[in-house]
């Protein structure tokens, strides 16, 4: 699949490339008519830029091929969807994100699932460490998100993190349904 730029911008793109990158990043006059002159058929965004994602959509030109916690896949419209679309392969990332669906759809077991093989998987990864912690606070096991917590002092050390995270768990422990 043919990109027009990744996470490596600034080191393997050019300058012009990378200007327009930053102009549609920031929101710049005109960043919708470069995501347009592109060329590109697929436009993947963080979700928490939600301008940049709803600016293509409101055309009318771009669909939504996937979303997750992340970002969101958007298409552009009239471009076949591959069939069959397959599942992502095993790995930890796909099951964060199985986990983050089943979290937002409040099936905490399913969440707590996933969460802990994405932890099996990829061991050094924060997020899913914390994620995990959250689940089973959400899930009224204060006692095992701590512990769980301190799992990932282990691997991050972070106290004021941790201490951050406690506290958001506790408070939602102490109020009223």
């Amino acid at each position: 699949m043919q990109i027009y730029i990744d996470g490596r911008a600034d080191t393997v793109f050019d300058d012009q490339i990378y200007r327009r990158y930053t102009r549609v990043l920031g929101m710049a006059k005109g960043w919708e008519d470069i995501v347009e002159a592109s060329g590109a058929d697929y436009f993947l965004w963080p979700k928490r830029q939600a301008k940049q994602i709803e600016g293509p959509r409101e055309t009318g030109q771009w669909r939504v091929l996937y979303a997750d916690h992340v970002a969101v896949l958007l298409a552009r419209k009239g471009l076949p969807t591959p069939e069959p679309l397959l599942p992502s392969p095993d790995s930890a990332w796909r099951e964060l994100a199985l986990g983050w669906r089943a979290s937002g759809a409040k099936d905490l077991p399913e969440a707590e699932k996933y969460f802990g093989r994405a932890l099996e998987l990829m061991p050094n990864l924060r997020m899913e460490c914390e994620w995990l912690a959250n689940t089973r606070a959400r899930s009224d096991r204060l006692a095992e998100a701590e512990a769980t917590l301190d799992r990932c002092q282990k691997l991050f050390p972070d106290p004021a993190r941790r201490k951050e995270l406690l506290g958001v768990f506790r408070k939602r422990a102490e109020a009223p349904p």
